[in-house]
């Protein structure tokens, strides 16, 4: 998954090096992160053909390695971002929010169908918690043991009502970005004034 958190900052196609890609990800995601894992996955990255390292400029400091993404890797993030299922590592929390960071990155096509995904599957967790019960042929408790069950499922359905309203909020300001600015109504001209001869026959009578 951290090949696409990479590529996701590349993608804007400005060049950058491992620490900046480090320090903006912490910035974006509010999470601390390993720097040197950065620079592993970059190093796989140009490996594989997804990244290329740029020459250093004059007068730069040559341990700044900065590094931009290839066509290839703007093609497999963006493969990646529209996918509705888990790769490799994922969990169902790991891909809402990883792609949600990059949610304004996405085509409206491809986030409408990213945030109707979401739904469905957030929906769908809902529906399997509401049903959940006993085991079928399991003998029922005794009235005076702890169950934990009823706690635990309503901790969980918090959580989906909690992710639906991210998914709706998400959206609502992904629409509001692809808005185009309000263009004020122009102004409404001023009424010509009274010819001068009409005024003073108006004093006169």
């Amino acid at each position: 998954m951290l090949r696409f958190i990479v590529l996701g900052l590349l993608r804007d196609r400005a060049p950058r090096h491992g620490y900046a890609l480090n320090k903006e990800y912490e910035r974006r995601s509010g999470l601390e992160s390993n720097g040197g894992r950065f620079y592993r996955e970059l190093a796989r990255l140009a490996s594989d053909g997804l990244v290329e390292i740029l020459p250093t400029p004059p007068g730069a400091d040559s341990r700044q390695i900065r590094y931009a993404i290839t066509p290839r890797g703007a093609t497999a993030f963006d493969a990646w971002l529209a996918s509705p299922g888990p790769s490799g590592d994922e969990t169902s929390d790991d891909r809402l929010f990883t792609r949600a960071l990059f949610l304004g990155r996405a085509t409206p096509a491809v986030a409408r169908a990213l945030v109707d995904g979401w739904r469905e599957e957030i929906r769908g967790r809902g529906a399997r918690l509401e049903h959940v019960g006993a085991p079928a042929g399991e003998k029922p408790r005794a009235s005076a043991d702890f169950d934990p069950l009823p706690l635990l499922v309503a901790r969980r359905l918090k959580v989906v009502a909690a992710d639906l309203d991210l998914v709706e909020r998400l959206w609502d300001a992904y629409e509001r970005s692809m808005r185009p600015a309000a263009v004020p109504p122009p102004s409404r001209p001023l009424a010509p004034p009274a010819p001068a001869a009409a005024a003073t026959r108006g004093r006169r009578s």
